[in-house]
């Protein structure tokens, strides 16, 4: 991706301004919102690995962070996590209107 397209990217997650509680849920998410905010960093702070250093910096928070994974599956996991927060979202305030 190109920086204005990681910036952008990271933006529309804003993974920072879920709360803790919710992320437990999605911690694929998290992951990868995480990704996106260590690989927009300056060159000079940026970790050589951004993917790597935020499963290991989420993992830390969460844990249920799976160890082992493959593309496809982080994606589906990914869908998944995303699909079933929107459910609870809209069962939540269904239930409070």
């Amino acid at each position: 991706m190109k920086d204005n397209e990681l910036e952008l990217s990271a933006a529309i997650l804003e993974i920072r301004s879920i709360p803790p509680q919710r992320l437990i849920n999605t911690p694929n998410l998290f992951t990868l919102g995480t990704t996106l905010e260590l690989a927009i960093l300056p060159a000079a702070v940026k970790p050589l690995e951004p993917g790597r250093s935020a499963i290991e910096i989420c993992r830390a928070q969460i844990n249920s962070i799976p160890r082992t994974t493959d593309a496809r599956e982080f994606v589906t996991a990914i869908v998944e996590e995303t699909a079933n927060d929107c459910l609870y979202l809209m069962q939540y305030h269904k239930e409070i209107i």
